[in-house]
């Protein structure tokens, strides 16, 4: 587990992720993970919106059904009521979505944002970690057949480590190399680069 690897530039650090998104922007880049499952997972709400919406109207309509006399048929009506309504309101809660995870390098701002990009609407800065209290980045390989890598920022405050994202093994070492290196302070970066004969440019590093 190195956290402070130096730039990579053999062919490895050169392919295309095949597990992240990653967006060349004027102020450094955004990564995200790739959804290999959208089209099933688009599915999924839609039906869990649809379920959602027919139990709220459900529950609304209890109180327009005719019903016998007597507290007993209202108490049945109201639990009723409210099991429908709760189930369908989770429901569509859960077709809304809390949004896509996004992480930005800033390295004109020298931060790390932590974003939520929701599927309509504008994206949602939650967290914020400005490079100099990073201490490093690293990857935990998952030995569970099927499962992702996973990145992490560790502080040097100390704590629980910041999740970043998931993915291949490759693509994440690719990321960390390249974040590693945008971690370093200025003139640092620059010695190393000035030591680096063969610099690979950061656009064709993050395909």
């Amino acid at each position: 587990m190195n956290v402070r690897a130096k730039p990579d530039t053999t062919a490895e650090a050169v392919g295309r992720y095949s597990t992240l998104d990653v967006a060349e922007t004027y102020w450094g880049y955004a990564a995200e993970e790739k959804d290999a499952d959208a089209a099933s997972l688009s599915f999924l709400r839609i039906a869990a919106l649809f379920v959602g919406i027919v139990l709220v109207l459900s529950g609304a309509l209890q109180w327009l059904l005719p019903s016998s006399e007597g507290a007993a048929p209202m108490v049945f009506k109201a639990v009723l009521s409210f099991f429908f309504a709760t189930a369908g309101i989770l429901l569509c809660r859960y077709a809304s979505g809390t949004g896509t995870p996004v992480v930005e390098v800033d390295t004109e701002k020298r931060e790390v944002r932590f974003q939520l990009r929701p599927r309509s609407g504008t994206s949602r800065t939650v967290r914020r970690v400005k490079m100099a209290e990073i201490e490093g980045v690293f990857t935990i390989q998952k030995s569970e057949p099927g499962s992702q890598s996973e990145m992490y920022l560790r502080l040097r405050s100390g704590g629980a480590p910041i999740v970043v994202l998931k993915g291949d093994e490759a693509d994440l070492r690719r990321l960390r190399i390249r974040m590693t290196e945008d971690l370093q302070p200025p003139e640092m970066r620059l010695m190393t680069r000035l030591s680096n004969p063969n610099p690979v440019r950061k656009g064709v590093a993050a395909g």
